[in-house]
């Protein structure tokens, strides 16, 4: 009779961890929609900040991403065969993720570096762009952004370019 008893508990107890178990995706879905604000654009934390710049689709590296409410600060690597004009798309991906996708971010600071050469473990500045929300939203409302030189210039009406002696020496391929 014990071993009924028990059998019946085991099962009793099993049911209810498949039950609480079956709400975690609920939780889960619940926690998404509180990183949303009223608009629909995300607000910008430390607990998205990894998925949030990873899904961008970049050609560059990045190096690291720091946020310092309303900044965001990301450094890229340039590897080998990245072009200047898929460096300017990142720089543009970047900023139109930060001032479209989010309602938080206020100022972007971007640097790009180049890998260390050979004899040196340090890594070389490039290129560095400040750009900020209020630029940027009115900019976009003017511009057409469809083409890369587009938005390539539109990164040079909202933000602050800094370019290194070093950026001089880059030989890319499409120039």
């Amino acid at each position: 009779m014990k071993w009924v008893v028990r059998i019946a508990a085991t099962a009793a107890v099993s049911a209810g961890l498949a039950l609480a178990l079956s709400s975690l995706p609920e939780w889960d879905r619940q926690a998404e929609h509180a990183l949303l604000s009223s608009d629909g654009t995300i607000v910008f934390s430390d607990a998205n900040l990894v998925d949030a710049i990873a899904d961008l689709p970049l050609k560059t590296n990045i190096r690291r991403v720091d946020w310092r409410s309303p900044i965001l600060m990301v450094d890229l690597k340039l590897p080998g065969g990245v072009t200047e004009t898929d460096l300017y798309a990142d720089l543009y991906t970047i900023c139109r993720f930060a001032f479209d996708s989010t309602s938080n971010i206020g100022e972007v600071m971007i640097r790009v570096k180049a890998a260390a050469s050979s004899g040196s473990r340090k890594e070389t500045l490039l290129v560095s762009l400040e750009a900020d929300r209020t630029s940027w939203d009115a900019a976009v409302g003017v511009a057409d952004t469809d083409s890369p030189l587009a938005s390539r210039v539109l990164l040079n009406d909202i933000g602050r370019f800094r370019y290194t002696d070093a950026w001089h020496e880059i030989r890319f391929s499409d120039k």
